[in-house]
């Protein structure tokens, strides 16, 4: 299983609305074979933070969904001050400890 966790910093104002404007990104990713889970939240502490959060079935899946992001139309609305993505290979079958 592969794991994507993200932080985007934005304008505390500007938070709901980034998070809106993922929106349909969030549910043509979930109709992708192999995506578990893929959703933009917010930080309920932190106002300026928004929390990406993915989970593949595969690495295969993961690699379509990146060469579709290329494709993809550019996101509009607010955009992200600054941002940090990672992603993780799980060492079990994903189930959960």
């Amino acid at each position: 299983m592969q794991i994507v966790i993200g932080t985007f910093i934005v304008k505390p104002e500007e938070r709901d609305a980034f998070i809106e404007s993922r929106r349909e990104a969030m549910r043509r990713s979930r109709a992708e074979a192999g995506c578990v889970t893929y959703a933009f939240t917010n930080d309920p502490i932190e106002h300026d933070v928004v929390i990406l959060t993915e989970r593949w079935a595969d690495r295969d899946s993961l690699s379509a969904h990146a060469k579709g992001l290329k494709t993809a139309p550019p996101a509009t609305g607010p955009q992200p001050i600054s941002r940090e993505v990672f992603m993780y290979e799980t060492t079990n079958d994903g189930r959960a400890l």
